[in-house]
């Protein structure tokens, strides 16, 4: 007997998978390619077949597929069709019974007190608008638990299927649409709302290619409700969002966060793909926040170099080099309308002459020498001139430079990549010996011991100048093992001792790190007193002297004072010590002063840890937009190595049966448990073929790191 198929109900079961994270975009891609040559079968029987589904998960998305079946009638509406669904709503084609207009009518499905509020929050945000490119509220109500609203409905298509289907628009098309956007937003700030998730989904063209801005779902209102915004959460479309939307900076989102996302926009239509693109989250966040993109004329040669100006103004990282307001950068596609001349961006040549400094910094150095000299020459005999020179030499050499020390401090408050950038272009073959093994400091946490160690070899004993700076790093390269000594740790010791002789704090805490740490120079007393002495000029000082006194080592035990020792060390800088405060304010129950600790330290130096504890905490809420910001951070957490990070959000997964994406997070954590997680996965065919042989490969796996449930499983499994 043949099975008769719905394609309809195919389409939902698929959504609906993909949205409870039982699969992902390609597998579902790869699904329904395959289901349209297997005859009479449903997109459940090939997700079953292929071991991409077991028959609980498929169970559990029939029931939902039931649950989502059209409805007759919300309210006094007349359900026709449905157009389509997101996170948080449907969206039906309704007719009015009153007086029998088509409008669209857009019903919450994922009901919560949080989701109601932001339900309600869009439409309030779009009753406030009567705008000719703004979609027209008409009504808001509520049919037993469900909450629904109605507008305009739309003969159309949305923007990016748009462009799609006419190949050939012209650059001056696309700058009139562009100026209708910008004004339709501008009317929205101008009435306290900045939308917050402008993207050519959601901007809807009609029959007459008028461009209509909907879905307010994400809307500032600056106003008593913007109590409602989550703090830090990242919510809207990654490849429209500025940087301050992506870094989870909620506070700093306004006007000028809706002209980054006009001129994503913008450089989208001209150049048929987003400014930056990548393969994940962390990808393409990375690039948003690092990177300068293409002018759009570099891709598209066509585009004049009037609105490259337009969008890259638009796109600068800073609030402050952007326009200032959508009306302004409304006003420039209107001057390019007409003809008239775009005036050059001044922020952005003053960072293109910043970064050709920075390059040629040397070669400029090079250039005032001659000139000064050339100068001389003139005005003083060559005798004279050559004395000036040499003294002016020895002056420079025996001068600590600016750029070392910066570089340095960076080394000292963690913050490697602004030190690891700066070192790297200040350390060239002819600098000093004591930038080579600065390098070396920073180089270690990427590269292998062995090239270090030459290099070390190499500029040692070249570095005479045994001023605190140098001193602490010739420490360091014993700490760090790349000096390879019998008395390593004395050897360390004895070069922080001379740094400490110029009271230098940061030699002064490594010595209190020596005395602390190692067995052989155990002295507790002696490393708290040095705490003590390098505290208020140091905050890594500072954090080890809150720790002693949290575990009442060589001091009367005071958590009071180690939390007040750790906010101070949090306050000048120090990374852990921001993690432990917003660690001490998740057990007191505190989660908004939490995640402004954690968001402080994510702030300061991009701190895995701190992405972590964060994502942590957004996982462990129920709306939709905080799992995605918590998964979206605890990735940026794995790709810092965070122990721990990995299996966290295997196991997360796997509580919500996502267990293809479980495996893969698992695999690559290579812990015990993550064994033993994936033998219970091949065990019981969870979302995979049930393979009883690999389960007892992988519990024997775990139980070799002593993983005691792994023995216990294989106790009771025979071969």
């Amino acid at each position: 007997m043949t099975v008769k198929t719905n394609p309809q109900q195919n389409i939902k079961f698929g959504q609906i998978a993909l949205s409870h994270n039982m699969v992902d975009s390609k597998t579902l891609t790869y699904c329904m390619q395959l289901l349209k040559t297997s005859t009479g079968k449903n997109l459940s029987d090939i997700m079953l077949e292929h071991g991409f589904l077991n028959h609980q998960q498929v169970s559990h998305i029939k029931s939902k597929v039931a649950q989502s079946a059209l409805p007759s009638q919300i309210g006094r509406y007349k359900i026709l069709n449905e157009i389509g669904r997101g996170g948080m709503g449907i969206i039906y084609k309704v007719q009015d019974t009153l007086g029998g207009r088509i409008v669209a009518m857009k019903v919450l499905i994922r009901s919560s007190q949080e989701n109601n509020m932001r339900f309600l929050r869009e439409a309030k945000a779009t009753a406030r608008l009567r705008h000719p490119n703004i979609v027209t509220l008409y009504d808001i109500g509520q049919d037993q638990d469900k909450y629904f609203f109605t507008m305009d409905f739309i003969e159309g298509v949305p923007l990016d299927e748009f462009i799609k289907s006419d190949a050939t628009i012209s650059v001056r098309k696309i700058a009139v649409l562009m100026t209708k956007i910008c004004a339709a937003i501008h009317f929205a700030h101008q009435h306290g709302i900045i939308h917050r998730d402008i993207k050519p989904a959601n901007i809807m063209m009609d029959a007459n290619e008028n461009p209509k801005v909907m879905d307010f779902g994400l809307a500032k209102l600056q106003d008593a409700s913007q109590k409602l915004s989550v703090s830090g959460t990242m919510i809207g479309t990654i490849y429209y969002m500025p940087p301050e939307q992506v870094e989870g900076r909620i506070a700093s989102i306004d006007e000028r966060s809706d002209v980054y996302s006009l001129g994503a926009l913008l450089y989208t239509l001209l150049t048929n793909r987003p400014p930056f693109s990548g393969h994940t989250i962390t990808q393409v966040s990375k690039q948003i926040l690092e990177k300068d993109p293409v002018p759009p004329s570099n891709i598209k040669q066509i585009v004049p170099k009037s609105l490259d100006a337009i969008c890259l103004k638009a796109l600068a990282k800073k609030q402050d080099m952007r326009y200032q307001s959508t009306e302004d950068m409304c006003n420039d596609l209107e001057k390019f309308l007409r003809g008239e001349k775009i005036s050059k961006d001044k922020g952005q040549q003053q960072r293109k002459i910043k970064k050709w400094l920075a390059k040629n910094l040397i070669l400029l150095g090079i250039f005032a020498i001659t000139l000064a000299v050339v100068v001389t020459l003139f005005s003083s005999s060559y005798n004279n001139l050559y004395k000036q020179y040499q003294k002016l030499s020895s002056q420079r050499l025996s001068t600590p430079d600016a750029l070392f020390i910066k570089a340095f401090h960076y080394f000292l408050d963690t913050q490697r990549e602004h030190g690891q950038a700066l070192i790297d272009s200040i350390c060239t073959p002819d600098a000093p010996p004591r930038y080579h093994l600065l390098k070396v400091l920073y180089d270690r946490e990427h590269q292998a011991q062995d090239p270090l160690k030459k290099q070390v070899n190499k500029y040692f004993s070249l570095t005479d100048d045994n001023n605190k700076y140098v001193c602490y790093i010739k420490g360091r390269l014993y700490s760090y093992k790349l000096i390879s000594h019998e008395n390593r740790v004395a050897q360390a010791l004895a070069w922080y001792k001379k740094g400490a002789e110029q009271n230098f704090a940061p030699c002064i805490e490594s010595m209190g790190t020596i005395y602390f740490y190692e067995p052989s120079f155990k002295d507790d007393k002696r490393a708290f007193a040095l705490f003590q002495k390098a505290s208020p000029e140091y905050h890594w000082a500072t954090y080890f002297l809150a720790n002693m006194y949290l575990q009442g080592i060589a001091v009367k035990k005071d958590p009071q004072k180690a939390l007040q020792l750790h906010r101070n060390a949090a306050q000048r800088g120090n990374l852990s010590s921001m993690c432990l405060m917003g660690d001490h304010h998740v057990q007191a129950g505190n989660i908004k002063q939490a995640i402004e600790w954690y968001q402080k330290a994510i702030e300061h130096n991009d701190h895995t840890l701190a992405y972590f504890n964060l994502g942590k905490i957004y996982l462990e809420r129920e709306d939709y937009h905080d799992t995605v910001q918590g998964t979206f951070l605890i990735l940026r957490a794995c790709t810092g190595n965070i122990p721990g990070a990995r299996l966290y959000l295997a196991k997360w997964y796997m509580s919500k049966k996502s267990y293809h994406l479980s495996r893969k997070l698992l695999y690559r954590s290579q812990q015990a448990e993550a064994f033993y997680l994936l033998g219970e996965i091949f065990r019981n065919g969870w979302g995979i073929k049930s393979d009883k042989k690999k389960a007892r490969q992988l519990y024997r796996k775990a139980a070799k790191l002593n993983f005691a449930k792994a023995q216990q499983r294989l106790d009771k499994i025979k071969d």
